[in-house]
């Protein structure tokens, strides 16, 4: 073979291995690129799901916390008395009428908390409606000799907001946390 043909046939090699290696780099800058675009695209939907969640957290939390205060201020007027047994019919008919609605409303959003989680605010939140329904319970019409004295509704009221303060503290870890 003489000198030209194999510095052609050389050239030529060069060339293809210069275009080879071209498209090498080229597919895996492209791979490369895919690769890191769909992980920023992951990293940012799980950023933006988290950033969701924690506003579903906080609605839902807030919204126990409203109407749990609201059962408070409707059951509020049962405190004055000393005992729950100087309450007339009709008072007593007029409260039950004005908790039962609230306590039906915190059974719902106690739900919705269940949903959302976590499991520990689930948890508390399904005891809110239940030391709530013990509160209610006091102001329910019932036979006159079967009234439960004001000692039971206070310690009903106490258990109640117990329960709320832990609901509000761990509320404040959970939320917090997802801010961070």
């Amino acid at each position: 073979m003489d000198q030209g043909v194999a510095t052609v046939w050389a050239a030529g090699i060069g060339v293809a291995g210069l275009v080879l290696g071209t498209l090498g780099g080229a597919f895996a800058g492209a791979a490369t690129s895919r690769r890191q675009a769909r992980d920023q695209a992951k990293e940012q939907g799980e950023v933006e799901l988290a950033h969701w969640l924690r506003a579903q957290r906080q609605a839902a939390y807030t919204t126990v916390i409203s109407i749990s205060q609201r059962l408070m201020d409707e059951a509020r007027p049962l405190i004055k008395y000393e005992r729950l047994d100087k309450l007339g019919e009709e008072e007593r008919r007029d409260a039950w009428s004005k908790l039962t609605p609230v306590l039906n409303e915190l059974r719902r959003a106690s739900a919705a908390v269940a949903v959302v989680g976590p499991d520990e605010m689930a948890n508390l939140a399904e005891g809110l409606p239940q030391t709530a329904a013990v509160l209610a319970a006091h102001a329910k019409p019932r036979d006159p000799y079967d009234t439960p004295g004001a000692l039971s509704y206070n310690a009903a009221v106490d258990a109640h907001l117990r329960q709320l303060d832990a609901f509000v503290t761990e509320a404040r870890g959970v939320i917090g946390a997802a801010a961070s």
